[in-house]
């Protein structure tokens, strides 16, 4: 990853130094583990690749107890594999399979049945409803892989939340991504990817970071903990007054415009690093190496 070299010409609209900007009450930097809009985590299992469910069920079990777990339609075919049961199904069930539908609508579960013709993906109906019943957090798994529409859906959608001040991250045995808009800054421990990206790390499992374990490029510290990249890139549009520390290619209020690569691929020089944005979104993927 090239050092940053400079800013980026006409990225953003002229606008007063971050100093300038906080002293005068106009911007508020927190952590956002401490400054989600609801206080609740939830889970949503969606209906992408689950190559290993050994390996997603190791990401479960750094994470706390979900408030509620949410199905999207086809991913109801993931919940016994990864020994989870929903309390909310919600789709146009045009995927999943009949049989399965019946044997939790005999139990406890929810269904939420919509139209086929919508205007939203199974998937942001779940987050929808998450939202709606106080999760500030959410992991949603079988949100990539396969499909690449659908993985940049996903990641649109954990966009347009980070916008409502709700964490929402995108995880599976490679890596995790999420969003980070102003407002927070951003804390990422190096071996607690999970919890760090979904905002939780004060109510994370002490579990060490399985990422990357069983796949077939991961190369791990010594202990067995891998090493994670970590990948910072615009979204939406220009990302400006970008600053990290704890990164070996550091930024300091940096404006990268949208077309803006050389993000990809930072390395830690500490346990823990922070970034933080003034204009714009950042997409911050930790990616086992």
């Amino acid at each position: 990853m090239p050092t940053f070299p400079g800013r980026a010409r006409n990225a953003c609209a002229p606008r007063k130094s971050a100093k300038c900007l906080r002293s005068q009450g106009m911007i508020e930097v927190n952590i956002m583990s401490k400054n989600i809009v609801n206080d609740g985590f939830g889970l949503i299992i969606a209906a992408g690749a689950f190559d290993d469910y050994d390996a997603h069920r190791a990401i479960l079990a750094q994470a706390p107890a979900p408030r509620r777990i949410y199905c999207a339609d086809g991913g109801l075919r993931h919940m016994a594999p990864l020994g989870l049961s929903p309390d909310v199904i919600l789709g146009d069930f045009d995927s999943a399979e009949p049989a399965l539908l019946d044997k939790y609508r005999m139990g406890d579960a929810l269904l939420e049945r919509h139209p086929a013709d919508k205007d939203y993906t199974d998937t942001e109906l779940a987050a929808d409803r998450a939202v709606r019943d106080g999760c500030g957090a959410i992991l949603i798994l079988g949100a990539l892989g396969r499909r690449i529409d659908h993985t940049y859906t996903n990641i649109q959608l954990a966009y347009k939340y980070a916008l409502r001040g709700v964490r929402v991250a995108l995880a599976d045995p490679y890596g995790i991504a999420a969003v980070l808009v102003p407002g927070y800054a951003m804390e990422i421990v190096s071996d607690r990817p999970l919890a760090s990206l979904l905002g939780l790390l004060e109510n994370e499992k002490n579990v060490p970071s399985c990422l990357g374990r069983g796949t077939p490029n991961a190369n791990h510290a010594a202990g067995g903990a891998p090493r994670f990249k970590l990948s910072l890139l615009p979204i939406g549009g220009a990302a400006c007054g970008v600053t990290t520390s704890g990164l070996k290619y550091a930024l300091k209020g940096a404006d990268l415009e949208s077309c803006y690569t050389s993000g990809v691929s930072n390395e830690f020089t500490s346990a823990h690093a922070t970034v933080e944005i003034i204009e714009g979104a950042l997409l911050i993927m930790a990616c086992a190496d």
